[in-house]
């Protein structure tokens, strides 16, 4: 009896917790399409409902390509990059074309599209340069985009974004995008947890646009995402580029002296004898460091002694670790693999786990301590005059220090010679490959 009088208030209870969510969720809905509209100060629309016009589409694909540096990115111009990336192939993505006004739920859906693009800007923008057909090849697909997304990490469920998928799509988007909001400096960056919990993702297939439609929003307002206590891909090719002149473009002599400093190329070229440079004696971190002093460039500091793992390494470049290296990607990772040989980073590190050199009275001290040492050892000698009356023990202890001595002279001639022979056979195997080249 009493279960049959409380069912009724549990299922209303049930009914109001799921209407509170489904209003909860169609709140945080309309909060991205209403941010986005007052970032670019368009009317909200009426009637509590944010609404977008759809020929205002330009306004938001212009703004969101400039805060990308889509033109830094593939060489081009701005208007190249809009011409890429058209308001027909964004709204290509709507059921309806009639309509005048885009709903929250249409606003999703291009930010799939929108999202798909920025990650994909120098393959989509500058293939189409040549092919302007395949501009249309995916449009109208919602599906293609969706799948894209999803598909970053072939390993894992393509029906959801999951937290590394999301954090790889940040860490493409932070290669190039640098938050504008002087604001957002005062709060904490944005990472894949606190996205994915802020669109309540909850392994829904649906959730996609939202996740699209919150980022999109994010580097709208300028907001600042996960800082990645890692380098950007291009700081690689920019410490190369600025060790040897400074500028961004290298020179015949420049490109003889970075062959010089790895250790390869022919040392007899007659340009990179004659050429009036710098002097380059010295090692090559030591150089680096140096030529770095005299730019006036600006660099991220701090990373160029840092000896990175093949794991940090496809961190930094945002390539999927599981998957395997393609010629693309590899050429990608060259750059980086010359300024860890230029700098002689892993080296340092070594170096730096080995210990540090031991200091002028740790020298004096442990000299001197060897020396009484040995003086000590040697006044045993007298030892031997009270064996003197025992002439054969006296034999005995004598041919026991002659062969002491002997074995230690010998072995130390040994361990003396050997590094000089491996050196010296190293040093012709060298000769002999130089010469057959």
């Amino acid at each position: 009896m009493h279960f049959r009088n409380t069912a009724p208030c549990l299922v209303l209870l049930l009914h109001l917790f799921v209407l509170g969510r489904v209003l909860e969720t169609k709140a945080r809905d309309q909060d991205y399409l209403q941010e986005a509209l007052r970032t670019l100060d368009l009317p909200l629309g009426s009637d509590d409902k944010s609404r977008l016009q759809k020929n205002r589409t330009s306004d938001l694909i212009t703004k969101l390509l400039r805060d990308v540096h889509c033109a830094e990115r593939t060489g081009m111009t701005q208007n190249m990059c809009e011409k890429c990336l058209t308001p027909n192939i964004v709204l290509s993505v709507l059921e309806d074309d009639d309509r005048i006004y885009l709903s929250e739920e249409d606003y999703q859906r291009i930010s799939t599209v929108l999202l798909y693009y920025i990650i994909n800007l120098e393959d989509l923008c500058v293939s189409n340069i040549t092919s302007h057909s395949s501009l249309f090849s995916s449009s109208g697909n919602l599906e293609f985009y969706l799948l894209a997304l999803t598909n970053l990490h072939p390993a894992e469920d393509n029906y959801f974004l999951s937290y590394s998928e999301t954090q790889n799509i940040l860490q493409l988007i932070n290669q190039h995008y640098h938050p504008s909001d002087q604001d957002s400096f005062d709060l904490p960056c944005i990472d894949s947890a606190h996205l994915l919990e802020e669109v309540d993702v909850e392994g829904n297939p649906g959730a996609v646009p939202r996740v699209a439609a919150t980022i999109i929003s994010h580097i709208l307002q300028g907001h600042c995402f996960t800082q990645r206590n890692l380098p950007s891909p291009a700081f690689f090719t920019d410490y190369i580029f600025q060790s040897l002149n400074c500028t961004s473009n290298l020179q015949i002599i420049d490109l003889e002296e970075l062959l010089h400093q790895l250790g390869v190329g022919h040392e007899g070229t007659k340009h990179y004898h004659n050429r009036k440079k710098r002097s380059i004696k010295g090692s090559p971190q030591k150089l680096s460091v140096n030529s770095l002093e005299n730019c006036n460039h600006e660099s991220e500091r701090g990373w160029e002694q840092v000896c990175f793992s093949a794991n940090q390494l496809m961190d930094i470049f945002a390539l999927d670790p599981h998957s395997p290296i393609s010629k693309k990607h590899f050429r990608q990772i060259c750059p980086a693999i010359i300024q860890q040989l230029l700098c002689d980073a892993c080296g340092s590190a070594e170096r730096k786990a080995g210990g540090s050199p031991p200091t002028a009275i740790e020298k004096y001290g442990y000299s001197t301590a060897a020396v009484l040492v040995i003086t000590v050892s040697s006044m045993f000698g007298i030892c031997l005059v009270f064996f003197n009356c025992c002439q054969e023990t006296y034999t005995l202890v004598l041919q026991l220090f002659v062969g002491l001595a002997v074995g230690t002279l010998s072995g130390d001639a040994l361990l003396h010679l050997i590094p000089q022979v491996q050196d010296l056979c190293s040093t012709k195997a060298n000769q002999t490959l130089v010469l057959r080249v």
